[in-house]
């Protein structure tokens, strides 16, 4: 891992930068000036392939303002510059590493006006990188994390540029330039809560044993005690006088521990609560800046209000005016069929919604039982249809349907519908939308990854009649469904709808969410980001 990351625009060849472009008698008269041209147009020819914009960005900025320096002067870096260089200083704030915006030390002695336009130009392309960085994130979501297809935010990096130059305080300016919505700041104050956390030392290992309970006495509970002290969860207590009874405000302490990282609230330290609590403050770090940089990912523009499902919470909920209104549990994408993470809007509420069977589902969990008896699929009021329309199951030999299956499988809305009686819709390449379901046990367990990839909803009804206030009454939709005939009711004014995975996030109650990676996806999101350093 590199002290610091190479600035392309440092590998120009001096040779380029001094005999690039002839002397004129302007540039004698604007030394400097006519130096940060020959950098300019010296570096356009090198950068790298996937840096097209910034390349841009430098010459437009720079041709705007005659290749007018902003961070330099004839000593060096000027007063702005060396501002600016300090706000990059403190991007470990928001989780990312300064010395990639560092510049390198033998920038700092200029020898003459083309080492002073290098470092001008560097400086600005600095910046650029930070920005792009700070908003954007360090790894590209379809790169870093399988299933992630969010729109990149907009960047004007001229504009950046532009209004760097003019802002009369560079520490400040560079301070708003991370996204402000309450996921990232959330994950911000966490970061420098736990770093604050792991300065002190760090929460004391539990040692392992069997069950710790109300009534328990043992010395385990002080490192208990001291543990959800630093986390926030048992509030008050001097650590020289800590006691070793498992007393009615540690069992409150370990229920809201246990309920911040999706478990069974019970109160009692078990197995998995132990496993939990023995995780190092190190470990939450890495799991908050892997968040951050998702967090990145999400779109500049959330909507008022809008939908987002947690996947890794498998939670739902709706948030309007900043505040959550709405909130329900969520069964999503078994381990090897993952829910995808993307931003849509719905446009549209089905009642009493067939359901077109994939072909993979088809073939891999209809086709045997058809195979074993014809008629199978009767009782669950699915219909099979060729090229010509409707066909009777039984007068094919499913024997010989294999992995094409050119049938088309559909069942008929009714209370043994997969969809249940209300679907959501916002649709997308995925295939993917909201869904009641028959299955309503699945809601009651903590870990609730059991569909193919689309997700089902808790509270259907209430969903609904949200989305459709002031049209459609909850009257209404429930008359609606007891018709028991398929219709598609379109919303006034579509709604965002969000689908993310966030292992690690801040709830409006201010308190910091664990979870588990369901998806696997955080090594492979670390990998990525070390790989870029």
């Amino acid at each position: 891992m590199r002290a610091h990351r190479s600035s392309w625009l440092l590998a120009v060849p001096t040779v380029c930068i001094l005999f690039g472009v002839p002397a004129s008698a302007s540039e004698e008269a604007r030394p400097l000036q006519a130096a940060v041209q020959r950098t300019i147009e010296a570096v356009i020819p090198t950068v790298p392939a996937e840096k097209p914009l910034d390349a841009d960005a430098l010459r437009t900025f720079y041709e705007q303002r005659q290749f007018s320096p902003v961070w330099v002067d004839a000593t060096g870096l000027n007063p702005d510059g060396q501002a600016l260089l300090r706000a990059f200083a403190g991007a470990a704030r928001d989780g990312l590493v300064p010395a990639d915006y560092e510049v390198p030390p033998a920038a700092f002695s200029p020898n003459g006006p083309d080492q002073l336009a290098r470092l001008e130009v560097d400086v600005s392309a600095t910046l650029l990188r930070y920005v792009t960085d700070v908003r954007r994130g360090r790894a590209a979501p379809t790169k870093a994390d399988e299933g992630q297809r969010f729109e990149p935010r907009s960047i004007d990096p001229v504009l950046i540029l532009t209004d760097a130059a003019s802002a009369p305080d560079k520490e400040a300016y560079v301070a708003v330039l991370a996204p402000g919505d309450p996921f990232y700041l959330g994950l911000r104050q966490a970061l420098e809560r736990y770093r604050a956390i792991a300065a002190a030392g760090g929460w004391p290992p539990i040692a392992p044993g069997g069950k710790i309970a109300l009534g328990s006495t043992e010395p385990r509970v002080r490192e208990l005690r001291r543990h959800l002290q630093l986390s926030g969860d048992l509030a008050g207590e001097s650590t020289e006088q800590a006691s070793v009874v498992y007393d009615e405000a540690v069992r409150q302490g370990v229920r809201r521990f246990q309920q911040r990282h999706g478990l069974a609230p019970s109160g009692v330290v078990d197995a998995t609560t132990l496993r939990e609590l023995n995780i190092p403050v190190a470990m939450r770090i890495r799991q908050i800046l892997i968040n951050l940089e998702r967090a990145r990912w999400l779109p500049e523009d959330l909507g008022d209000p809008y939908v987002i499902v947690n996947m890794a919470a498998f939670q739902l909920d709706v948030v309007e005016g900043g505040k959550p209104v709405l909130e329900m549990r969520v069964v999503v994408g078994e381990r090897d069929k993952e829910t995808p993470v993307f931003s849509d809007e719905i446009s549209y509420i089905e009642i009493n919604p067939y359901w077109n069977i994939p072909k993979s589902i088809a073939y891999k969990e209809k086709l045997p039982q058809l195979r074993r008896n014809p008629n199978a699929l009767v009782a669950q009021n699915i219909r099979v249809f060729g090229p010509q329309g409707e066909i009777n199951p039984g007068s094919v030999d499913w024997s010989t349907v294999g992995a094409s299956f050119p049938y088309r499988l559909r069942q008929d809305p009714g209370p043994r519908n997969s969809l249940g009686r209300i679907k959501f819709m916002f649709p997308n390449s995925y295939d993917v939308y909201l869904h009641d379901t028959p299955s309503r046990a699945l809601f009651k367990k903590q870990v609730r990854a059991f569909s193919h990839g689309c997700i089902r909803v808790e509270k259907p009804m209430e969903l609904a009649a949200y989305l459709l206030q002031g049209k459609w009454s909850r009257q209404r939709i429930q008359t609606a469904i007891n018709a028991g005939k398929n219709r598609a009711i379109y919303l006034e004014k579509p709604v965002a709808v969000h689908l993310v995975y966030l292992t690690a996030w801040v709830d409006p109650n201010g308190q910091v969410q664990f979870r588990d990676d369901l998806y696997n996806r955080d090594a492979l999101l670390v990998a990525t980001l070390d790989g870029k350093r």
